[in-house]
């Protein structure tokens, strides 16, 4: 899926591409009584059964968030014939949320739209992943659904993206100030059982 590009700080892509952000729901509670080692330890041994999902759905991990126990993982189609990162991204939240149970419930925020694919840094230290708006929207739906105890939260773009697609089946639609958004986003909740 990644494509071969020259490591130098700006190199990369236009694309469009579907972002899953994961967050645990009560991870101070689940690590308020671990030492940083074992707070390591257990995130160690909660992400691997989900990164599985995610690249088994052909996702890349963009980054971990190891204070939030959680992570960014992206979906893109510019290497396969039709673009079917939305229903990859959505079948891999599927499988997390039915793979975990109390007391490592997660929530999931997911959203879409074009970024720029490739290479962001420094000659020192570069990281290769996607940069715009949907990867940090993606996080703050995640973030909103924790708050909400939401188990999957959809951005408007994917859910009109898909609405044809049969694939989805919401039980709610919220709206919600994000921060540094001048106008409340709407999001929707997916439904458990599709």
């Amino acid at each position: 899926m990644l494509q071969e590009i020259e490591l130098k700080p700006g190199n990369g892509y236009i694309s469009e591409i579907t972002v899953l952000a994961l967050v645990l729901r009560d991870i101070d509670e689940l690590t308020a009584t671990l030492s940083p080692a074992d707070q390591t330890n257990f995130l160690n041994g909660f992400y691997p059964s989900r990164v599985a999902i995610i690249h088994k759905q052909d996702g890349e991990i963009n980054y971990y968030i190891q204070n939030e126990g959680g992570l960014v993982a992206w979906f893109d189609s510019s290497q396969q014939p039709e673009p079917d990162h939305s229903l990859r991204a959505l079948n891999a939240a599927r499988e997390i949320i039915q793979l975990t149970r109390h007391p490592l419930a997660v929530s999931i925020g997911i959203d879409t739209g074009r970024v720029f694919v490739g290479n962001v840094g420094s000659k020192e230290r570069i990281q290769y992943g996607p940069v715009g708006v949907p990867v940090n929207k993606a996080l703050q739906i995640a973030q909103v659904a924790r708050q909400r105890r939401i188990d999957i939260l959809l951005s408007d773009e994917i859910v009109h993206r898909m609405k044809n697609s049969g694939t989805i089946e919401l039980t709610d639609s919220i709206e919600v100030l994000l921060p540094e958004r001048e106008q409340s986003t709407l999001m929707h909740v997916l439904s458990k059982t599709h």
